[in-house]
């Protein structure tokens, strides 16, 4: 369908093999600061890291692989999960290695990141030349020192999709110019997009649908590849591996209860909290080609509704010109980058159809994706830019342009490198937080004979009980959820009734105060950040804002942007989310 060339303009880049030091050092730049923020985590962080909340959840996912049927991903919202766990079964072999360390889960993710980087890189080459190997991990870096060394060793399924989503386009890609090794790989790569968080169902499997019907008709035009015949192993083996890595999915679906998947449409089909337009599609797509992109500049606050900054304040794409003109270009002069062109389109309208099927509050948290087509279009522009120095200009300014971007690559590897040394505990604060609740808790507890009961009742604190949950059963505690929490958790984490040696109750804020009149509670464990003096001057502040609001001194939108910023000031991000939690035990713990 597309050209199956890899010209370029240049006389030697098109040999498939790695040439050295040039290809062999753009790869060692672009996976040199996950190395060194592998080695970081194990050196610096060890067994220190605490997780909590997803975090925790994920873990437990992972450490139940092998032990105990894992058939949907990781819990979402109301009564349903993400479609499946390919994710943590894929976690697991590093989480094994660590010795049931959490930071294991952080060193899958940099795999699956780096790997997904690498890839990009190397289909780039294949298609396009060293040019563009050179440019898209110069993309790729330019996005790792925005986003921080943080989010690429997250495993949280918001997170570690983000670079597989790039994989998968410049997967599409190759496809369209024929090749079929891509299929099975494409395969693998948008089932785990599609299992991993439900969002990408809209984005991974029609632009594999893409890249399949292109490599279809590319073997077909091709007298020259044997036909459809050529299509029939890879077809055989992307199918055959396409229902081995359904299979959890479809196995919980016929016999699940509830069936997740049936959830999931149900939630889709009815959405009671409305979906969004075209219209925030376009702004959230197009906000990255602003005359300052965020991808390679900075990240823009988050707006007070923690939704996208460009729905409320949209840009104009003053850049998607540029792209536009040099999508041009290259369709014209440089017929292997034809195929990026149609995936980098298909990739932006179908981001538009993914937000604007959004339900409820567009996050900016979800939308990491929306990275990665502007930097799919800064290797377009990059394309058409070098495809006319190599064919205008003399061999002293193609040098001189290949020696300065290749040093600003070595410069934001550099910046990479030294962020990914110095990154530290993950999700530090709230390591902080478990460290200091866990002895305690386990203290109180002793020689504890039976399964403990961990509840939050009102939600408060949620995102460490189960943080909790997670730290006892690695003591060797079995540590149950009350029976609401069903969809959270496994089944045989949930609560159905048997005796309890110890019933755990966690709150968060204003809920321990509470909590402390209570006979039937006894606190076990405390943090806190704050005096109970500045909590009372918070209050008393909150109350007199409410004050002006009811007598008309300020407006709605005042009142919210006041106690925006006041609960962001008060609430430091390095307390948390809480500035004080509590765990109480209830006593006498009730029979049965």
């Amino acid at each position: 369908m597309i050209a199956r060339s890899t010209e370029t303009g240049s006389d030697d880049d098109s040999s498939q093999t790695l040439r050295w030091p040039v290809d062999r050092l753009l790869i060692g730049a672009a996976v040199l600061p996950f190395v060194v923020s592998a080695v970081a985590l194990v050196v610096g962080v060890g067994s220190s890291y605490l997780p909590v909340a997803d975090a925790a959840l994920a873990e437990m996912l992972v450490r139940d692989v092998g032990r105990h049927p894992v058939l949907v991903g990781l819990y979402s919202r109301a009564d349903w999960s993400h479609p499946g766990p390919l994710l943590y079964y894929l976690l697991a072999p590093f989480y094994w290695i660590t010795g049931g360390s959490a930071i294991g889960l952080n060193l899958g993710a940099l795999a699956i990141n780096g790997s997904s980087v690498v890839g990009m890189g190397l289909i780039a080459r294949r298609r396009a030349g060293t040019a563009a190997m050179g440019a898209t991990f110069l993309g790729t870096a330019l996005l790792m020192r925005t986003l921080g060394a943080e989010f690429f060793h997250d495993s949280w399924n918001n997170f570690v999709t983000v670079m597989p989503f790039g994989l998968l386009i410049f997967l599409a890609w190759t496809m369209l110019c024929g090749d079929r090794w891509a299929l099975p790989v494409g395969v693998f790569v948008a089932t785990f997009l599609a299992q991993a968080h439900v969002g990408f169902v809209a984005l991974a499997l029609p632009l594999l649908a893409v890249g399949v019907i292109g490599l279809t008709l590319s073997v077909l035009r091709d007298e020259t590849s044997g036909g459809w015949r050529s299509l029939l192993r890879p077809g055989l083996v992307s199918a055959g591996m396409g229902m081995v890595l359904w299979l959890p999915t479809l196995i919980d679906t016929a016999i699940g209860s509830p069936r997740n998947l049936v959830n999931i449409a149900r939630w889709f089909r009815d959405p009671d909290e409305g979906v969004h337009s075209v219209s925030d599609g376009l702004r959230v797509m197009s906000g990255q080609f602003g005359i300052w992109p965020e991808w390679m500049t900075r990240a823009r606050p988050q707006a007070i509704s923690g939704q996208s900054p460009y729905l409320g304040s949209p840009v104009t794409p003053w850049l998607l010109l540029v792209v536009a003109v040099a999508a041009v270009v290259v369709w014209r002069r440089q017929p292997a980058g034809r195929g990026l062109v149609v995936v980098s389109v298909t990739a932006f309208g179908l981001g538009v159809v993914a937000v604007s099927r959004t339900v409820g509050p567009a996050f900016q948290y979800r939308l990491g994706w929306t990275y990665i087509p502007p930097v799919v279009a800064f290797v377009i522009v990059a394309l058409a830019g070098w495809g006319w120095v190599s064919s205008r200009a003399g061999a002293t300014l193609r040098r001189s342009v290949a020696a300065v971007a290749g040093a600003a690559l070595l410069v934001v590897t550099g910046v990479n490198v030294v962020s990914s040394a110095q990154a530290g505990v993950p999700r530090e604060a709230e390591t902080t937080v478990m460290s200091a609740l866990t002895p305690q808790v386990l203290d109180a507890l002793g020689d504890i004979d039976g399964p403990v009961l961990v509840s939050d009742p009102d939600f408060s604190g949620t995102w460490y009980a189960r943080g909790l949950v997670l730290q006892l059963e690695k003591a060797g505690i079995r540590a149950l959820v009350p029976s609401e929490r069903t969809y959270s958790a496994a089944e045989h984490r949930v609560y159905r009734g048997e005796p309890l040696a110890a019933r755990l109750v966690v709150v968060g804020d204003r809920s321990v105060a509470a909590s402390l009149g209570r006979p039937d509670l006894t606190l076990i464990a405390e943090w806190s950040a704050v005096s109970d003096e500045r909590v009372a001057a918070f209050e008393r502040e909150a109350a007199e804002l409410r004050d002006e609001l009811e007598s008309g001194q300020i407006s709605q939108r005042e009142y919210s942007i006041e106690t925006f910023e006041r609960r962001r000031r008060f609430r430091s991000p390095a307390w948390a989310m809480r500035y004080r939690v509590g765990v109480f035990l209830e006593t006498p713990p009730p029979d049965g």
